[in-house]
């Protein structure tokens, strides 16, 4: 999945003059639910969440809707239902690492409904960050 994830960001990039920061959102924002889910989720859904943070941009980088998005690839259906609707397993996860990025006053409820701590919480944001730098650069 990572493979077509990184292709599907890597041909919008040549779409998008916005593209380098959306892209750069994307890797953070995946890695972040990633990391997130690891304390809670069965081993092995980190992939998944990670997949659902990368793709939850590119309806931005393509300037499509969602669903026609998703129409035209294939992903589990968790990662669908998180993808269009922030519910399932995935979507909690995915709506906080969005509340993080954009520092919303939904940060501390969502954390706190999946049992992550504040300070799990800024762990798991600044090194989702630091890897998303590093990714990009």
């Amino acid at each position: 999945p990572l493979s077509c994830c990184l292709s599907w960001l890597l041909a919008a990039a040549w779409r998008s003059g916005s593209a380098p920061v959306l892209m750069g959102s994307s890797l953070c924002r995946g890695r972040l639910a990633g990391l997130l889910g690891l304390k809670s989720l069965p081993r092995g859904e980190g992939d998944n969440l990670f997949v659902a943070g990368m793709f939850s941009l590119l309806d931005r980088l393509l300037g499509l809707p969602m669903r026609d998005v998703l129409d035209t690839i294939q992903l589990p259906d968790d990662v669908v239902r998180a993808l269009l609707t922030r519910g399932g397993i995935y979507g909690p996860y995915l709506a906080l690492a969005e509340a993080c990025e954009l520092n919303s006053n939904l940060v501390a409820g969502l954390a706190n409904s999946l049992k992550i701590s504040p300070l799990e919480l800024n762990k798991a944001h600044l090194s989702a960050l630091a890897w998303a730098q590093s990714v990009s650069t």
